[in-house]
């Protein structure tokens, strides 16, 4: 299980029974950022982005989940969900207006950052081959 920290919060992916979800703790108090759209997958990995104020998550599935945080509220919410083209995200990786995603197809999948829109859009694919997401 990976964990990662950014701002003073700490995430963590965590399987149960009955649900999965990331756990993400805002001042002073854990809170469960969770959604009937989390596709019900197991996170494999973790990355901060947009300054530490977006929270990436790759599923097991082919899906990316965007974790912003509303500073006024002091908690992040789910407020992008990315299908990519892989069929499994194994690697995320984040940067300050970019992101990219490494899958079993041994793509990288490059996404940036809309300001108009707020959202990530796609930008290309790179072949990485035997490097697998090593690469990233």
């Amino acid at each position: 299980r990976a964990w990662t920290m950014r701002r003073g919060a700490m995430a963590a992916p965590f399987t149960t029974r009955w649900k999965r979800a990331i756990t993400i703790p805002t001042t002073g108090k854990w809170t469960c950022a969770t959604s009937r759209s989390a596709i019900s997958m197991r996170a494999t990995s973790l990355s901060w982005s947009l300054n530490d104020n977006a929270l990436l998550v790759a599923l097991r599935n082919q899906y990316v989940q965007v974790f912003k945080y509303n500073s006024s509220k002091g908690a992040h919410y789910i407020s992008q969900i990315i299908e990519t083209t892989h069929t499994t995200v194994e690697k995320v990786t984040g940067a300050l207006s970019r992101m990219a995603t490494c899958g079993s197809d041994y793509a990288v999948n490059i996404y940036y950052y809309n300001l108009s829109t707020g959202n990530y859009t796609f930008n290309q694919v790179l072949s990485v081959g035997a490097f697998g997401c090593s690469a990233l």
